[in-house]
């Protein structure tokens, strides 16, 4: 399989430049965030386009995709658009869960992975709940939690394909990492905002969350397309 992401790549790196050079370029930031889920959306259909196929289940990772331009869109706005962010990162979460089930529920053997995520999931969540409750925001943990839930279904999700077997080695690691790498980025940004705030907060997110991304796109096409 082709794996030549050096656009989206070269794209999510000016970002992480741009990031700590605010406030001078932050208007510039804002446009070039997006951009790198865009290139995306581009390299998968170009690697369809290749392939000369599209199978309907990619249909759910440009889902995916596209839930999450909205919501890199929303969270680059004021305060007040930021549960609507939550809420377009928690479509792009369910997009990835059915897009990875969509062989079906995952085997036997996949079901080891739900304790590790369970439980960093479980930690996280009641984290964020005290902080929450602490900060005076208790109305946004019910969300939160909702939230927490979605990505961890997604990470299981990915993380199944690791013992599915129509999918291959690499595209499964692949998958999974970037499972993993987009729990990371969405934990740290909740940290953040309710527990304390994280040293170099914009490239702890910025920087799974874009490999994450990547990798859960390259670990389908690789499964889907070849």
């Amino acid at each position: 399989m082709r794996l030549t992401l050096w656009w989206p790549l070269a794209i999510a790196a000016l970002d992480w430049v741009l990031v700590t050079a605010r406030p001078r370029w932050r208007t510039l930031e804002r446009v070039v965030k997006p951009t790198a889920i865009l290139a995306l959306m581009g390299w998968l259909a170009w690697r369809a386009a290749l392939a000369g196929a599209w199978p309907p289940v990619l249909n759910w990772f440009l889902a995916a995709l596209a839930a999450s331009l909205a919501g890199d869109v929303l969270l680059s706005l004021p305060p007040r658009y930021f549960v609507a962010g939550l809420a377009a990162f928690l479509l792009a979460h369910l997009a990835y869960v059915v897009g990875f089930n969509a062989e079906g529920l995952p085997p036997a053997g996949a079901w080891f992975w739900a304790l590790p995520v369970a439980g960093a999931a479980g930690w996280l969540g009641a984290r964020l709940v005290r902080g929450l409750r602490a900060g005076g925001q208790p109305g946004l943990v019910g969300p939160v939690l909702v939230y927490i839930v979605a990505i961890s279904l997604m990470a299981f999700s990915a993380l199944a394909g690791l013992s599915r077997p129509g999918w291959p080695a690499g595209a499964a690691v692949l998958a999974g990492v970037g499972a993993v790498l987009f729990m990371l980025s969405d934990s740290v940004l909740g940290w953040d905002r309710f527990v304390r705030p994280v040293r170099q907060r914009d490239l702890a997110v910025l920087i799974p969350y874009h490999l994450g991304q990547i990798c859960l796109i390259a670990g389908a096409a690789w499964r889907w397309l070849g």
